[in-house]
């Protein structure tokens, strides 16, 4: 391949030179002079500054010429997109004599076939107005005027898009490949609506310390005078003592009254210490024991 970069290059230099004018030199003079010293440069192995020389050269007088020899010389280098894009142009131009002259067109159609062996041809699809980078390098916005030469190998492919994803995607590119790829953009999550939170159902407090010890007390006490009140109704009339057979006994009990009062009081106790150990704490009645009377008060 280096020898066919050579040769072209050769070829296209001593063409230059020819149609430098001895007179006040010309753009297109100096443009060949530029030319000749760069070809120097490449048989010297040097070929970064030779491409600069063609550079300089393209600047002055921009034609098939110049760019064909920047094609050859990025060819040599292995910038094998820029390669294929300079030497194609130089192709489609009809801008001189020199372009049209058969060995002239026949060592650039070689040079660009060696070089499209390294090169890829994208044609990328996908949502209109995603953005789209190459290595890191922009490439314009979907859907693109032309396809994207890539360099073969593997390329990272990053892309956004309204409505999607940001999207990252590897490809393996054969040389001399020409691939259609759609972008596989995923759209982006529907927002799931907003959670309310459910509050919590407060149930009823329970009853502090003090009135679990008050309502419980009061519940014991009452089942106790409930006991003694059913207790003493029931022995009431009975003799208090063990008469002999055929005997009778002289003294029976009279505990009826104190065993309704026991009754009652036990009942109302139980009633009171019930109420105390199921109403929420704080709205929970007060109680106050008497000899005679229980007081119970507080919101109904």
């Amino acid at each position: 391949m280096r020898s066919l970069f050579l040769a072209g290059s050769l070829l296209l230099a001593l063409a230059a030179t020819s149609s430098a004018v001895a007179a006040e030199p010309s753009p297109t003079a100096q443009a060949d002079e530029l030319i000749a010293e760069g070809f120097k440069l490449r048989v010297q192995g040097k070929k970064a500054e030779a491409l600069e020389l063609f550079l300089r050269a393209h600047a002055l007088a921009p034609s098939a010429k110049t760019l064909g020899q920047i094609g050859s010389a990025e060819g040599a280098l292995g910038r094998w997109v820029d390669a294929d894009e300079h030497l194609e142009d130089a192709l489609s131009r009809h801008d001189s004599p020199w372009i049209e002259l058969p060995e002239n067109r026949k060592i650039i159609e070689q040079t660009l076939a060696d070089v499209r062996k390294h090169v890829g041809i994208l044609r990328l699809g996908g949502p209109a107005g995603a953005d789209v980078s190459i290595n890191g390098r922009t490439v314009g916005t979907l859907p693109l005027a032309r396809p994207v030469r890539v360099t073969a190998g593997t390329v990272a492919i990053s892309a956004t898009a309204k409505g999607f994803n940001p999207l990252r995607e590897e490809l393996a590119i054969p040389g001399g490949s020409d691939q259609t790829v759609s972008l596989p953009f995923v759209p982006e999550s529907v927002p799931s609506p907003a959670v309310t939170l459910l509050q919590p159902v407060s149930s009823p407090p329970h009853a502090s310390g003090r009135h679990l010890w008050l309502g419980g007390g009061l519940a014991v006490v009452g089942l106790a005078g409930v006991g003694l009140g059913i207790g003493w109704l029931v022995v009431d009339g009975r003799p208090t003592c063990d008469a002999p057979p055929g005997g009778v006994c002289q003294h029976l009990y009279n505990t009826k009254g104190e065993g309704w009062v026991a009754l009652g009081v036990g009942a109302a106790a139980l009633a009171v210490g019930t109420t105390i150990l199921l109403w929420p704490s704080e709205h929970a009645p007060s109680v106050t024991v008497s000899a005679r009377s229980i007081a119970f008060t507080g919101p109904f």
